[in-house]
C-alpha cells in the first residue's frame, strides 16, 4: 500500500490519495462546495491518469458537505469511469450525505460501500457490488 499523500487542499478542504495494486483511494475531507467540487475531480482525473490504476474508491467518511455541483460530479465521473472499463465507487460516507444520496436516488446510480476494505475487495473482484447482491435476493 502506497503512503498518503495530500494531492489538493484548501483551507477546509483536502484530498489525500494512496494506492492499492489497481485500485486508487481518496480520502476526503471538509466541505465539496463550488470550486472545490473541480478540485476534486481534477485529482480524481489525475488519479485515473497514473499508469496501472483502474478503479478509484472515493472515502467520504471526512465530507462535511457536498453541494449539487459535487454530486454532479461524482455522477459524471461515476458514468465515464464505466464508459473506460473502470469503476468510481464511494466508502464510508456520513449520515447526512448517504441520507441525500437516497433522496435524490443515487444511491441507485452510484456504488456504495460501507468501508474501504469491502470497496476494495469488490473491486479486486472478490465480491460483487453492493448493488448487485441485493439484485440477486430479489430473484
Amino acid at each position: 500500500m502506497s503512503p498518503l499523500m495530500p494531492m489538493a487542499t484548501s483551507s477546509s478542504f483536502e484530498v489525500s490519495a494512496r494506492r492499492e495494486s489497481e485500485t486508487g483511494i481518496l480520502s476526503l475531507r471538509g466541505r465539496v462546495i463550488g470550486e472545490r467540487s473541480v478540485q476534486l475531480r481534477e485529482a480524481i482525473e489525475a488519479f485515473l491518469r497514473e499508469d496501472g490504476i483502474r478503479h478509484v474508491v472515493l472515502n467520504l467518511r471526512g465530507v462535511e458537505f457536498l453541494d449539487s455541483a459535487g454530486l454532479g460530479m461524482l455522477v459524471a465521473l461515476h458514468r465515464r469511469a464505466q464508459e473506460e472499463d473502470r469503476r468510481l465507487v464511494l466508502a464510508e460516507l456520513p449520515g447526512p450525505l448517504s441520507r441525500l444520496l437516497r433522496v435524490t436516488k443515487l444511491d441507485q446510480i452510484l456504488e456504495i460501500f460501507p468501508d474501504e476494505r469491502t470497496a476494495c475487495a469488490a473491486l479486486s473482484g472478490a465480491e460483487a457490488s453492493p448493488q448487485a447482491a441485493e439484485r440477486g435476493k430479489d430473484g
